[in-house]
């Protein structure tokens, strides 16, 4: 026994409809924060970027070691945004679980080597996931950031 026409276009219609409902807080959320986003492009992408104390910059993997394709760009940006004079200091929140594993102190070297001096910076080694860095640089780092005082947030979590 087939299912009925009209029993086909409710299931169609009930997977269209939760669709859209797992979309809309998506969509929601990309179009409420175009004023805040820039693309890291091209030469000047800094200018639009408002002046802060500090950046957060999260772990996103090492390989052998050394940083992976997308935290070596993130460290790019962040090293940008450094020598712009756009923040004062970087957060570097990464994995360090494991004695062989140690994201922050490779995030620490890559940008030494781009010439950001140790003072502008501060390591988190406690920074597990998106959530947890978010949380630390807020709770554990504090609200205000300076390289003399090393206190940073760039996330509003709550």
């Amino acid at each position: 026994m087939h299912p009925s026409r009209k029993a086909l276009r409710r299931a169609y219609q009930g997977a269209v409809l939760l669709s859209v409902l797992a979309l809309a807080p998506m969509t929601w959320a990309w179009l409420s924060s175009s004023g805040h986003r820039v693309t890291a492009e091209g030469a000047g992408w800094t200018a639009p970027v408002p002046p802060a104390e500090a950046a957060l910059v999260l772990g996103a993997g090492l390989y052998a070691g050394r940083p992976s394709p997308m935290l070596a760009r993130r460290l790019d940006i962040a090293a940008e945004l450094y020598h712009s004079g756009k923040v004062r200091a970087l957060l570097l929140s990464g994995d360090n679980s494991r004695e062989e594993y140690d994201e922050p102190t490779a995030m620490r070297d890559y940008l030494r080597a781009e010439g950001v001096p140790d003072a502008a910076m501060v390591l988190d080694y406690a920074g597990f996931d998106t959530w947890d860095s978010c949380v630390r640089a807020r709770q554990v780092f504090g609200p205000a950031a300076s390289p003399s005082s090393p206190r940073s947030s760039t996330c509003r979590a709550r």
